[in-house]
C-alpha cells in the first residue's frame, strides 16, 4: 500500500495517471503485485492531505507504528498505536 495524491485529472477510464506511472515502475519485477485504488475524488489539497495522513496513521496504528510499505516516504505516521489513533481522530481505526 502506498497512499498518494494526484493533482492531475483522471484518465477517461477513471484511473489516475500518477498512480499508473508508479504502478508500472513497481510492477516491472512482479506483474500485478500492486494495484491502484482511488479512495476520494475532487478534494481540496488540504482535504486530500488529511485523508492521506489518516490512511498512513491507520496503518501505523495496526502495525506498531510501521509505514504502510517500504516505498512509502511521506507523510510520516503521527501514531504507533490504536489508542494513539483514537486520541487523534476520535474514532477506532476499524472504520
Amino acid at each position: 500500500m502506498k497512499p498518494g495524491i494526484s493533482g492531475l485529472p483522471l484518465n477517461k477510464n477513471g484511473t489516475s495517471p500518477r498512480a499508473n506511472r508508479q504502478l508500472n515502475a513497481l510492477n516491472r519485477g512482479q506483474s500485478g503485485r500492486y494495484k491502484a485504488v482511488i479512495v476520494a475524488r475532487n478534494k481540496s489539497r488540504i482535504g486530500a492531505k488529511t485523508i492521506e495522513q489518516q490512511i498512513t496513521d491507520k496503518h501505523a496504528a495496526r502495525n506498531n507504528g510501521s509505514m504502510p510499505s517500504s516505498i512509502h516516504q511521506r507523510p510520516k505516521p503521527q501514531t504507533s498505536s490504536r489508542e494513539g489513533y483514537i486520541d487523534i481522530y476520535g474514532v477506532p481505526d476499524n472504520r
